[in-house]
């Protein structure tokens, strides 16, 4: 394995991705000079960093591993030049994020592009966007009337699929 790249190994566990980047493997003794640096990351490395039980070649070890949130964070305090750009991209999207707060258009926009990157044609994009429109007038309308979201939710959805359930 070169440790001039980045090599990642997904974990899913309880539908949270985790995730193990070599570099940071790398940066064991590094990681103790960043807690140092910044006592909120050592107050709070135990909720960002998890240690589980990997299989490997050498046998069963104990490595760390973080959600998205969790290696986001370490990045931040990460103080080589290195780490600019991966700040700097983290810097974009949170300010292209706040831009669309500001115009929830943008957030549509962009999750065409998404879409479209996903390879989605422009029909099954198109009635995506309507079914979402549709699903909120309607839950709008569930709400106007009373109607509580969870097993409220459910029933009034059988209902519609199915003429009528009588246990809701």
């Amino acid at each position: 394995m070169s440790t001039d790249k980045t090599h990642i190994n997904i974990l899913k566990i309880l539908r949270k991705f985790f995730f193990f980047s070599f570099f940071i493997c790398i940066f064991a003794s590094y990681i103790k000079t960043m807690k140092r640096r910044d006592p909120m990351l050592a107050k709070g490395w135990g909720q960002i960093v998890t240690p589980l039980f990997v299989q490997t070649p050498g046998g069963r070890q104990k490595m760390n591993f973080s959600t998205m949130k969790g290696i986001f964070r370490i990045i931040q305090a990460i103080t080589s030049p290195k780490a600019e750009p991966f700040k700097q991209w983290i810097a974009q999207v949170a300010s292209e994020r706040l831009d669309q707060m500001q115009d929830p258009e943008k957030s549509i926009d962009q999750a065409i592009v998404d879409y479209k990157r996903l390879g989605y044609s422009d029909a099954w994009i198109n009635q995506r966007i309507k079914s979402i429109e549709v699903r909120k007038e309607l839950t709008d309308e569930w709400q106007r009337t009373g109607v509580h979201e969870g097993l409220e939710y459910f029933c009034q959805i059988t209902r519609k699929k199915r003429n009528d359930i009588p246990f809701c």
